[in-house]
């Protein structure tokens, strides 16, 4: 990746827009384990599906990753998901119209993803049966969609906006794909959105953090200084500030908590669990008391942590390259480190930068680095149970997969959209 695009990307990450990965990599003590191509190619058709409903399966079993991250606190992680172990296959494939740094968002059996138009004036939202890939609706915009979609109580929420060219926030039937409503404000909205008890929240390139209300998208509050796109954990908004570190903020009405100084820019959202603020900047990965704004451990040396930390009974999992490193580049790993203290239990070693934020499951990290290589790693130690290459040399992989029902959806920059499973073979 040339240093252009590298700088380009890493400015939509930093909003926490895509805060992704055949090849052999491995943990400590990880052998080579089974590796399958999978093409840039859309399996089913393209096309809408005419009668505007979803026909799809929604028996019991199908469960959600309702948007970046699996939840508001952005853990990467949820209950019950349960993804493929020993080896992967396609189920299917698909393709958004237009570039995309967009996760997917998978809920009742239906995939939703946001992609940028032509010549970046226009965007689409769309939304695809999880179960084969068929274009379900669309939706298009005025401006590109590089936000990821947040889906709760039955309704698509996504923004827009690009460069110098504004967007709002849209409001979307989940089931028909029509416009509830879009914000008055305007703004350039990359990154991925929360919602929580009524209110949306969005980070626009201005730095300026909205608080809108869910039902009609009226102004509710404004925060300013905010780079990244917010988290929202137990009546807190906690986003990456522009001083360089955390910020604290009250969901009710804006008011700052507490402020961190991490005298280094944090490069994407953070997460936040069990009572502590997880992020990362170009040194290092922190652990931040979540009431008092408080550090509790750092663990440096550490270079291009550019994706938000996974969290999961008690390992945070991020993707860094080493600074120590004798290659001028570095060498890029996903790190698992104790949630308590920040000690590394394991390292394993990609193709290419770990860009996007992993997700995991009770026993298997799903880890897509920059180059389309998809890893599939065991929580324990860090092997590798598996690989698999998705795409073509031109569609890279920027943002990270959900996880529903078995399978692993994952999205490329092209608009590819990819459903991995486990293999029979």
């Amino acid at each position: 990746m040339s240093d252009v695009r590298r700088r380009e990307l890493l400015g939509i990450l930093a909003t926490g827009a895509a805060g992704a990965i055949a090849g052999c990599g491995g943990g400590t003590g990880g052998e080579n384990t089974p590796t399958a191509d999978v093409t840039e190619e859309a399996s089913p058709s393209s096309e809408a599906d005419s009668s505007g409903a979803l026909d799809v399966d929604t028996d019991v079993g199908l469960d959600s990753w309702p948007m970046l991250g699996a939840n508001s606190a952005h853990t990467g992680t949820g209950p019950d998901q349960m993804g493929p172990t020993e080896a992967v296959t396609k189920r299917w494939s698909a393709t958004a119209e237009g570039y995309s740094s967009s996760a997917p968002a998978v809920v009742n059996g239906v995939l939703y993803m946001g992609s940028g138009g032509t010549d970046n004036e226009g965007g689409t939202a769309s939304a695809f049966s999880a179960t084969d890939g068929r274009k379900l609706w669309q939706f298009e915009t005025e401006r590109p969609i590089y936000s990821s979609p947040v889906v709760d109580d039955g309704t698509v929420y996504i923004g827009t906006g690009w460069a110098d060219k504004p967007g709002k926030v849209y409001a979307l039937s989940a089931t028909a794909g029509t416009e509830a409503w879009s914000s008055a404000v305007e703004g350039v909205f990359y990154g991925s959105l929360a919602v929580q008890d009524g209110t949306v929240y969005a980070r626009s390139n201005d730095d300026t953090l909205y608080a809108l209300n869910a039902a009609e998208g009226s102004e509710q509050w404004t925060f300013d200084g905010i780079v990244s796109s917010p988290t929202v954990a137990d009546g807190t908004v906690y986003a990456s500030s522009a001083s360089g570190g955390v910020v604290a903020v009250g969901a009710a009405d804006g008011s700052e908590q507490w402020r961190f100084d991490s005298g280094g820019n944090v490069a994407a959202s953070p997460a936040v669990a069990d009572g502590t603020v997880y992020c990362g900047n170009g040194e290092g990965v922190y652990a931040i008391d979540a009431d008092e704004g408080t550090r509790q451990w750092r663990f440096e040396d550490l270079t291009m942590v550019t994706g938000t930390p996974t969290v999961r009974s008690g390992r945070v999992l991020v993707g860094a390259r080493v600074a120590s490193s004798s290659d001028e580049s570095g060498d890029t790993y996903l790190f698992s480190l104790d949630a308590a203290d920040g000690s590394e239990q394991w390292r394993f070693e990609g193709s290419d930068t770990f860009v996007a934020s992993a997700t995991v499951t009770e026993d298997t990290v799903y880890a897509p680095a920059y180059s389309r290589d998809v890893y599939g790693i065991a929580v324990d130690d860090g092997s590798q149970r598996w690989s698999t290459t998705v795409a073509n040399e031109y569609a890279n992989i920027a943002a990270s997969p959900a996880v529903a029902d078995g399978t692993v959806y994952v999205g490329t920059e092209k608009g590819g959209i990819y459903a991995l499973w486990e293999s029979s073979e």
